[in-house]
């Protein structure tokens, strides 16, 4: 998949605007025709990147209909995804082989919220946009390192959960409780593990 398409069907109400964020902030919104009254008369669409940060916002008032598309390469285009770049292959590689034992531990944060659905069911598969093409290379150059510096590769799913209480008008945190649950590329399942600290390495 490459890019979302919206498409809402003439009607009228408020809210449920199209917006669009960069780096948490706010660039694009798009609010099919509500501005220039034509949104009961007309359809309006939207396209957005797959992995671009975006929200549907709530229909505050009325109804409406919305259509939506998930845009994806014909299939005889498919064939691009499993040709990377082979200079930026080699160089991956060529950085593997350079890792020391402080590097033993680093993790690529995903912008996007993904389900366990569609992890177990679809892999690395699952993975939108810039995020796919990243860990795909990863693979590749993968198997050009030596035995003894390939990498171990997973999906980990972290979550920290916190819960507070008032105490005359001020929030005291009650407790708080940190899992972590692994997956292979491949989507299987294969620990999960809750009350241990843990850290979060960029790349």
């Amino acid at each position: 998949m490459v890019a979302t398409l919206v498409v809402q069907l003439p009607s009228l109400h408020e809210g449920g605007d199209l917006v669009v964020y960069r780096n948490g902030e706010l660039k694009h919104r798009h609010d099919f025709g509500k501005k220039e009254r034509t949104a009961e008369y007309l359809p309006h669409y939207a396209v957005h990147y797959a992995d671009a940060e975006h929200a549907l916002e709530t229909v505050t008032e009325g109804y409406r209909l919305v259509l939506v598309y998930s845009v994806c390469l014909p299939s005889n285009m498919r064939a691009l995804e499993g040709n990377p770049d082979k200079s930026m292959t080699k160089e991956l590689a060529s950085a593997f082989c350079c890792m020391g034992p402080e590097d033993q531990l680093f993790s690529l944060l995903l912008a996007h919220e993904y389900t366990e659905k569609s992890i177990t069911g679809l892999g690395f598969g699952a993975l939108k946009g810039i995020y796919h093409v990243r860990v795909e290379a990863l693979i590749e150059a993968n198997k050009l390192a030596g035995v003894d510096k390939k990498l171990q590769m997973f999906f980990a799913d972290l979550k920290h959960d916190a819960s507070f209480y008032d105490v005359g008008g001020e929030w005291e945190e009650d407790a708080h409780k940190e899992s972590i649950t692994w997956y292979a590329l491949s989507g299987k399942k294969l620990v999960a593990a809750s009350g241990a600290a843990f850290e979060l390495l960029e790349p």
